[in-house]
Order: structure tokens, then C-alpha cells, then sequence
């Protein structure tokens, strides 16, 4: 997966998944690369479908690194989806849709 110009598909977080590469997975969430392509196939939701396979996967490291006494780098990754989440949420709920395609459009 190229990761200066992501080229997303419906499966492709999943796929990382399956293949256990969760450093992949988390690398996609690290700047706003991947929500732009993933926006600009047509909307929020497969970003968010991404980012539910991010969270799920984080939260599964989070209990093996509590079970086995590691530090629990996780759980800096589960607060940072939960915040990208919830600003997603709250640009949907509260801004034009117009206006928010715009905004990714353009950079802001």
C-alpha cells in the first residue's frame, strides 16, 4: 500500500487486519491522508467503517498488553480514534455537508 497517495478500497483496512499488521493500520490514521481518499470516494462512511477496524484492533492490543502487564500504549491510540471519531461526528451533525466537503477539498 503506497503511503504518500493512499489508493483506498472497501476492504482494504480489513484486509490489514486479517494480515495482522496493525503498525499499517495505525499509520493510516496518522495524518489526514487516508480520510481525504477515503472521502473523496464518496463520502464519511468508509472512513468510518475504517476507523471502527482501527478502534476494534487497538482495543484487542489494549486487553493483551493488561493481561500480560505491557504499557499500555493502546490506549493512546483507542483516545485518539475516539477523538477523530467524535470530530467527524460533530462536522457532520453541525456543519453543511457542503461545507465540510469543501473544507476537505481544499485542505483546511
Amino acid at each position: 500500500m503506497n503511503m504518500t497517495r493512499p489508493t483506498p478500497t472497501d476492504d482494504s483496512v480489513a484486509r490489514l487486519r486479517v494480515a495482522g499488521d496493525y503498525a499499517a493500520i495505525k499509520a493510516l490514521f496518522a495524518n489526514d491522508g487516508w480520510l481525504r481518499a477515503r472521502v473523496a470516494q464518496g463520502g464519511y462512511d468508509g472512513y468510518l467503517a475504517d476507523m471502527q477496524i482501527a478502534w476494534d484492533v487497538a482495543a484487542e492490543q489494549l486487553l493483551r498488553q493488561a493481561e500480560t502487564g505491557e504499557e499500555p500504549t493502546a490506549a493512546l491510540d483507542l483516545m485518539r480514534y475516539t477523538l477523530i471519531w467524535s470530530g467527524i461526528h460533530m462536522a457532520v451533525n453541525y456543519f453543511a455537508p457542503g461545507l465540510i466537503a469543501r473544507a476537505v477539498a481544499t485542505g483546511l
